[in-house]
């Protein structure tokens, strides 16, 4: 039911506004002048003040330059691009939810699945990430995430990963972590995805010029790789900064952020998805792709809240194994739920 007002709102409350929209302040605003900033020749990143630090965020471009290399198609046809960018917005998804279903359902049961089961299944997931805190925002915006969040899904569920996280990779490198899980795995797929990753740069450096990843690499690593404190970052390695500063162990008022804490950030931010990785060795490589992507985004400097989105992933998955073995999963796997159904029994007893 849910679902299905996601259809009714969106096709009539939601699209049709979004589509008559002419203000820029919009995050895919940011990635449209970048791109016509690339066309002009110029830099498509931001020289950050030199009084930046983490009491501050970025607000301009910060992805690598193959994303805007590709919006550059819309040069001088704004109007064009709006137009493209949010029925884009409304795929995605619906596209994120048809992911989660295939997820939860397993491929074997998704495909024997009746027509009218399986669609029911994708709008049941479609009014539970409809319920995301933010998620209706952040497609107004016209935020790259929900393209994310759906590549993300579709590439757990695929037979062949690595494909589409190459792709995610190019337009957000911690994609890299669980592409990197999977080679592990099965290392044909190296070259494969090395492919995609090299023509994707090089197209990049063809159509808005090399030096781009020199400037993304000086400029927005400086700033970006800095965090911030504003409660929309849920960043581990910026917790660790907040409890120093809580705790009084680290004094810091604003400015750029010291040498010692930024080397703590990048170390975090590397240490911690490494960690998961190996501590996950030995799960299916499903979960461990996941587990891993998480924890690189909860790991970084930069974690805003809207990544959470990402957890409806393992949760299809929860679901999936669920379905599977309802009974090893919940008492195996979870023991209070076995003592939780001993204490019921006894308690029914006469």
């Amino acid at each position: 039911m849910l679902g299905a007002l996601n259809i009714y709102f969106q096709m009539v409350y939601w699209l049709p506004p979004n589509l008559r929209r002419s203000d820029h302040a919009r995050d895919m605003w940011i990635y449209f002048d970048a791109a016509q900033k690339a066309v002009a020749g110029r830099s498509m990143y931001h020289q950050a003040s030199p009084g930046y630090g983490p009491t501050e965020y970025p607000t301009w471009y910060v992805n690598p330059p193959q994303l805007a290399s590709l919006i550059t198609w819309f040069h001088g046809h704004p109007l064009l691009f709006n137009d493209f960018w949010y029925p884009l917005m409304v795929a995605s998804f619906w596209l994120f939810a048809f992911g989660l279903s295939s997820l939860a359902l397993g491929k074997s049961t998704s495909v024997r699945m009746p027509l009218a089961k399986r669609v029911a299944a994708v709008l049941a997931w479609g009014g539970a990430i409809s319920l995301t805190p933010y998620f209706y925002y952040t497609m107004s915006v016209g935020n790259v995430e929900p393209v994310l969040w759906a590549m993300f899904a579709m590439a757990v569920n695929s037979n062949k990963p690595h494909r589409l996280l190459a792709v995610m990779s190019s337009v957000k490198p911690y994609a890299v972590w669980p592409l990197i899980v999977y080679s592990d795995k099965f290392r044909r797929s190296i070259v494969v995805s090395l492919t995609i990753l090299v023509a994707g740069a090089v197209g990049s450096a063809v159509t808005v010029g090399a030096w781009q990843f020199r400037d993304w690499v000086t400029l927005v690593g400086p700033s970006a790789g800095q965090g911030t404190f504003a409660s929309i970052n849920l960043s581990l390695s910026m917790g660790i900064l907040r409890l120093m500063r809580l705790f009084g162990w680290w004094h810091y008022a604003h400015g750029p952020l010291p040498i010692g804490p930024r080397l703590l950030l990048a170390v975090v931010g590397i240490i911690g998805p490494a960690i998961v990785y190996v501590l996950t060795y030995r799960l299916e490589i499903k979960w461990r792709m996941v587990l891993v992507y998480l924890s690189s985004l909860l790991f970084s400097p930069l974690c805003w809240g809207i990544y959470l989105t990402n957890l409806w992933v393992p949760a299809a998955l929860l679901a999936e194994l669920i379905r599977r073995s309802p009974k090893s999963v919940l008492h195996e796997r979870f023991p209070i739920f076995q003592m939780m159904l001993l204490r019921s029994r006894l308690s029914h007893r006469p």
